[in-house]
């Protein structure tokens, strides 16, 4: 955000020197005229990402379509069907979850590779990423289109510097309308645009009070609404747009902080370094979708036009239903106007007079061809999008690892946009790393969880120790060179489940030891630990360490019957082996002597 940039700027890089105010104020006349052409060339774009936005809000009449079916007595029904497929999205998209490793470049480097392994880890612990940041990211990729992480470093106030990761809104940010790649990678300019209250800017600026005095002296239209859409908002309370903005040079990046009236951080290079020392945007922004315009759109967009074919037939059905349609001849009724009213009642009473026409037609015929429209409607939309094995609900085996092999098989139809939402993910471990690596300079130790919250364990980081030859330093970071990746985690709590029942299955059979089973189960680490204790008993207690010698004598003789039992029935096989083999021999030499009997050679 501005002011968190604008305090980190002051301890890293100084504003170019220029010898006028006239190369300011064309420097600035250029910032501002980028900030109202992305707002001009992309109206069209914005307009259909908040019409996706108000869709899933269950805002999908417009003004004049509500006016008038209520002007015809047309109920106005929203069967939100596209709320229901991007919540399922999202939570496909975050169930999920990615895992941050860095891999050394070079052999005897591993343990370089762990440390910012664990770094990339607290980072994402402490901004809180997997529980609150990554699902509004996935909302904002699905629903407008485009994710906008920003990263930045916060002082909190101990002098230690934080890596921050946070997100913006989708009619929060700018970029160069003529950019077309997913990742922005091509945007010449970026930005963000913030309203705050006059007093707070002044509080937060309190040097640039004449800049947005200036603000508030000139108008013009502006892109982001703050009821009303303009540089400044005087009622009810006066408040003025910030704008951050970071453009691409040749050498690296360079950002500044605006209002209408001024500057309120003159141009300067980016505080934030690359591994190669090169300035960049830390805006790992990415679409899900772009159009050959440029235009950016998330999967919204495929479902509207079926979506309002089911609220509009759903309504004209009930309308048909609930209205009915008179035949008469003129002087059946003395007052139609009071017929009118009676027809459409449950309890209508309508006097006719004698020898007129008068017929009532129920409209039936056309409220079920509605009907059968409105189901197609309803059928293809629910085809299309996430689908019943995407969503676990596949009919059959109920097994964790069988959910997650048909899970797995209907990601193939979302492959495209999640490897999109992956590539931002390790843009953003990237930048984490880079700014870890440059602000992390003094001795500080990180706290890593390792699955529960009660499984902590703590490194540190540019740590001063003894050595051989006098002090070092240990896990210095600016002297770690290595590569980062972005990895799926596999769903322990499924496999483990799996694995469990496995062992039960297999218990007749082989006997597994309490604590196995005990380590297996998916209960809390402090609940395993102390029911390990229970089966285990105090290891310190003298009667549990007399049992336990007990048991290990006992055990040493159960091995040593055993072993004289194998070495028994070796004897007694090798017995029968040689008796076997005697009679043999005897009855080969009963043979011979009656063969020699036979022919003559010796006296029976």
């Amino acid at each position: 955000m501005p002011e968190q940039v604008t305090r980190l700027i002051a301890t890293d890089a100084k504003p170019p020197k220029r010898d006028d105010g006239a190369m300011l104020e064309s420097e600035h006349h250029q910032l501002v005229n980028w900030f109202e052409d992305s707002h001009d060339m992309n109206e069209q774009w914005d307009e259909l990402a908040r019409e996706a936005r108000d869709y899933v809000d269950h805002i999908q009449w417009t003004s004049p379509e509500v006016a008038e079916l209520k002007r015809r007595g047309q109920p106005v029904i929203t069967n939100n069907l596209i709320y229901d497929k991007v919540q399922a999205l999202i939570g496909l998209m975050t169930q999920n979850s990615t895992a941050a490793k860095a891999f050394p470049r070079r052999p005897e480097k591993q343990d370089d590779a762990d440390t910012v392994t664990d770094i990339l880890a607290y980072v994402r612990d402490i901004n809180q990423y997997d529980e609150q940041i990554r699902p509004e990211l996935a909302a904002s990729f699905i629903i407008e289109g485009t994710a906008l992480p920003v990263l930045s470093v916060l002082d909190h106030g101990n002098g230690e510097p934080e890596v921050n990761l946070a997100w913006v809104p989708y009619d929060r940010a700018f970029w160069d309308p003529h950019s077309r790649k997913p990742d922005y990678s091509d945007a010449r300019y970026m930005g963000i645009a913030l309203w705050m209250d006059r007093d707070v800017a002044e509080d937060l600026y309190p040097d640039k009070k004449d800049v947005i005095d200036q603000a508030f002296a000139m108008s013009s239209h502006g892109k982001f609404e703050d009821r009303p859409s303009t540089w400044v908002a005087r009622k009810p309370r006066e408040r003025v747009m910030i704008v951050e903005i970071y453009w691409r040079t040749r050498n690296g990046a360079m950002s500044a902080t605006i209002t209408r009236g001024g500057f309120i951080q003159e141009p300067m290079e980016s505080p934030y370094k690359d591994e190669n020392g090169r300035g960049y945007i830390p805006y790992p922004w990415q679409s899900a979708h772009v159009s050959r315009e440029g235009g950016r759109y998330g999967v919204v967009q495929r479902y509207k036009d079926m979506q309002d074919e089911v609220n509009k037939r759903r309504s004209k059905a009930l309308h048909f239903i609930s209205m009915n349609q008179t035949i008469r001849e003129d002087g059946a009724v003395n007052d139609p106007a009071e017929m009118r009213r009676q027809v459409n009642k449950v309890d209508g009473d309508i006097v006719v007079n004698r020898g007129f026409r008068f017929e009532i037609a129920r409209n039936l015929e056309l409220a079920a061809a509605q009907t059968a429209m409105l189901q197609h409607a309803e059928a293809q939309l629910s085809n299309v999008g996430p689908t019943d094995a995407l969503l676990g609900q596949a009919p059959g085996s109920a097994s964790g690892r069988k959910t997650q092999i048909d899970q797995q098989a209907g990601l193939v139809q979302l492959s495209h946009q999640i490897s999109r939402f992956k590539a931002m993910e390790l843009r953003i471990a990237r930048m984490s790393w880079w700014m870890a690596r440059q602000f992390y300079t003094r001795e500080k130790f990180i706290r890593i969880r390792t699955g529960d919250t009660n499984d902590v364990r703590f490194r540190a980081l540019n740590q001063v120790v003894a050595g051989p030859a006098g002090p070092q330093i240990i896990n210095q970071l600016p002297q770690m060179d290595v590569d980062v990746i972005v990895e799926e985690s596999p769903d322990y709590v499924n496999l483990q489940a799996e694995q469990l029942a496995t062992m039960v299955q297999l218990a007749p059979a082989v006997q597994f030891p309490p604590e196995m089973y005990i380590e297996m189960s998916p209960l809390r680490s402090d609940v395993k630990e102390r029911w390990k204790k229970m089966v285990q008993g105090d290891p310190n207690d003298p009667r549990n360490q007399q049992i336990a010698q007990l048991q290990e004598a006992l055990n040493q003789l159960q091995f040593q019957q055993q072993v004289d039992e194998t070495r028994k029935l070796s004897a007694e096989a090798d017995e029968q082996e040689a008796k076997a083999n005697l009679t043999e021999a005897e009855a080969e030499a009963q043979n011979i002597e009656n063969l020699m009997v036979a022919l003559g050679i010796r006296a029976p």
